[in-house]
């Protein structure tokens, strides 16, 4: 009983549109869908408004944790970069790990030894993580 529970409130989560989630008040970072080596990936990006796309910007990368997924790194309740980056005026984005899921959830970072399904499928993270900085670069 108690594990059928907890397969129920995974599949909630596993399936959960995105959403509230991603927003600060009235600002929201954007959700990016990027191919890279036949693997769709997805990443948030939150630029500051009155950032000048005509001048150099920071660019922060936050990575989430093993298991972990981007909307909730990008939960300013939680982690309050998009607050910082907002008051400090550089730009933010959130790489989703490699998933199975089609929400991103349950997402790992290929790791060479470790990680699950990113290690197990040759997920190549660097690659998406540099074409997340060239994607957001142009």
């Amino acid at each position: 009983m108690r594990y059928r529970a907890l397969i129920t409130c995974l599949a909630a989560l596993l399936c959960a549109p995105a959403g509230a989630a991603w927003r600060d008040g009235n600002d929201e970072a954007k959700l990016v869908e990027l191919s890279n080596g036949g693997e769709k990936r997805r990443y948030a990006v939150y630029i500051p408004p009155g950032l000048d796309p005509g001048k150099p910007a920071a660019l922060v990368l936050a990575f989430h944790g093993g298991g972990g997924h981007a909307e909730f790194m990008a939960d300013d309740a939680r982690y309050g970069l998009i607050g910082k980056a907002r008051a400090a005026g550089f730009v933010v984005a959130f790489p989703n790990g490699h998933s199975r899921f089609p929400r991103g959830r349950l997402a790992t970072w290929n790791a060479g030894g470790c990680c699950g399904n990113a290690r197990d499928s040759n997920s190549d993270d660097v690659g998406f993580t540099r074409a997340v900085v060239a994607d957001i670069g142009r």
